[in-house]
């Protein structure tokens, strides 16, 4: 699959079922020597809907539990893995 397949999929977690950003939007974290992605970066919106402050969210690649056709599931059951 490439990226530019996976588009506007909803990433959410499957611990608290929260909506985390969408995939499209999202940064990685690449480990230069291997090319591996190691981790995904997503900004979630402010307060006043995209509009404000917004919170990081770092997503190990570890996490990503399911790719399908409209959402990412991935598992974050530490939210000390959330940073402002």
């Amino acid at each position: 699959m490439r990226w530019a397949e996976i588009g506007a999929r909803e990433i959410i977690d499957i611990y608290n079922g929260a909506r985390l950003g969408r995939l499209d939007r999202a940064d990685m974290a690449i480990e230069p020597e291997t090319g591996r992605i190691e981790e995904l970066i997503v900004g979630t919106p402010g307060p006043l809907g995209g509009f404000g402050r917004s919170t990081e969210v770092r997503i190990p690649w570890s996490a990503v539990q399911q790719v399908g056709p409209q959402i990412v599931l991935v598992e974050l059951t530490d939210p000390a893995g959330r940073s402002d």
